[in-house]
């Protein structure tokens, strides 16, 4: 099964864009030994894919921050039908190797941060379709609904700004 997307998963106002994680699920328990691979876009347009086996009837998470998605195929014929759809996580628009660096998360309408769960970036070089976010992500404390607002403040380390900067400190390893 391929299905096309083409379009863009992801848009927080106008001027500022993040991905989102993606979450997958068969309509039959037996669906356990299925491979769904993920081909898309980050928020900077470079390719990055993503594969996780199904688990029947219980969704399995992405943990890869995807803004556009090109395609979606699945290894084997399914006895149900696979849905895919986006989950409340959020990619870091640069890495985030340490969760230290994660100054503040700000999370609707509520004074002070939010405790919801950081996972910061995946340094394995090179990335694969089976790594986590090459810049990490975060998941908030409750479900996102469309109103709610995310912020954060984070530490951007010599090596991610300036004369010293590189591509793989400010924004992770290549995307695979």
């Amino acid at each position: 099964m391929n299905q096309t997307f083409g379009q863009r998963i992801a848009s927080v106002s106008q001027n500022t864009k993040v991905g989102v994680c993606l979450q997958m699920v068969s309509s039959n328990a037996g669906d356990t030994t299925q491979t769904v691979t993920v081909t898309g876009r980050d928020i900077y347009g470079q390719r990055m894919s993503q594969t996780k086996t199904l688990n029947g009837t219980t969704p399995v998470n992405g943990t890869k921050a995807f803004s556009f998605i090109d395609i979606v195929t699945v290894s084997a014929a399914m006895a149900g039908n696979l849905s895919v759809g986006t989950r409340d996580a959020f990619g870091f628009p640069v890495a985030v190797s340490l969760g230290c660096y994660v100054i503040k998360i700000g999370w609707g309408n509520v004074y002070g941060p939010d405790p919801g769960t950081v996972t910061t970036s995946d340094t394995t070089n090179p990335a694969t379709s089976l790594t986590n976010d090459v810049r990490g992500f975060y998941e908030p404390s409750s479900a996102a609904d469309g109103v709610k607002i995310w912020t954060v403040a984070l530490i951007l380390l010599d090596g991610m700004v300036g004369p010293s900067a590189t591509r793989a400190l400010a924004f992770g390893v290549t995307q695979a």
